[in-house]
């Protein structure tokens, strides 16, 4: 569980990287970190719901080791990985399984912190988001 938690830990870099210019190669990067992993993990592990369920456990309990006035911002860039570099991730690998987990993980999150959400999105969906605009104009 370990090297999975590594996909959420460090977030900070991940979430300088989200933008326009940078995210193709950011998610390129990320994936390459961590793809086989993951897949190593669905191949070797549990069930695929009970996968999911550690690693939102894994990632909950890291937080213990944070100081209370950091806590909910570690937990908001996490949830910004999982949501716009984990998930897009999981769900562009031709293994179905990893497909399933993006879910699971997804379903597990939104179960646990009911008040605090996120939805499933592709790479596509991701990256249809980034504008192409200077000072909010379209160029």
């Amino acid at each position: 569980m370990e090297e999975l938690l590594k996909a959420v830990e460090y977030s900070k870099v991940w979430i300088d990287m989200f933008n326009r210019v940078k995210y193709e190669d950011a998610f390129k990067q990320y994936k390459e970190n961590f793809a086989e992993k993951f897949k190593y993990a669905i191949k070797n592990c549990c069930s695929i719901d009970n996968l999911a369920l550690d690693f939102i456990n894994a990632i909950e309990k890291s937080w213990e080791k944070e100081k209370f006035w950091n806590k909910k911002s570690v937990k908001i860039d996490q949830k910004m990985v999982i949501t716009v570099f984990l998930t897009p991730m999981l769900l562009s690998l031709e293994d179905e399984s990893c497909h399933t987990l993006a879910n699971e993980i997804n379903r597990a999150w939104n179960k646990r912190f009911s008040n605090d959400t996120y939805l499933v999105a592709d790479h596509d969906e991701i990256v249809s988001g980034f504008t192409n605009s200077i000072f909010g104009l379209k160029r």
